[in-house]
């Protein structure tokens, strides 16, 4: 059974997800930012892997050396932008 799961994100975060998932999209609610995926909620608990997703506002520096898979972009009220990246 396929389910959407929404998770509130940090500027780094783990995540255990299921090894079953598709990134659907990255939004603002509020002055928060969230990742919805669709997942095959038949293989929870037994089949989940966990990783690590970070977020960079406009303008900020990006370290040097990490290997980043580009997710989605918020857009916050106050104006600010971010930038939301699986690290791989």
């Amino acid at each position: 059974m396929e389910t959407i799961y929404k998770y509130k994100l940090e500027p780094i975060i783990e995540l255990e997800v299921p090894t079953r998932r598709e990134f659907l999209t990255v939004h603002s609610q509020g002055d928060d930012i969230f990742l919805w995926m669709k997942v095959d909620a038949r293989y929870f608990p037994n089949y989940f892997n966990k990783i690590k997703i970070r977020y960079f506002g406009t303008g900020s520096a990006i370290p040097d050396g990490l290997n980043l898979k580009f997710l989605g972009t918020a857009f916050l009220p106050s104006g600010l932008v971010f930038h939301v990246f699986e690290e791989m």
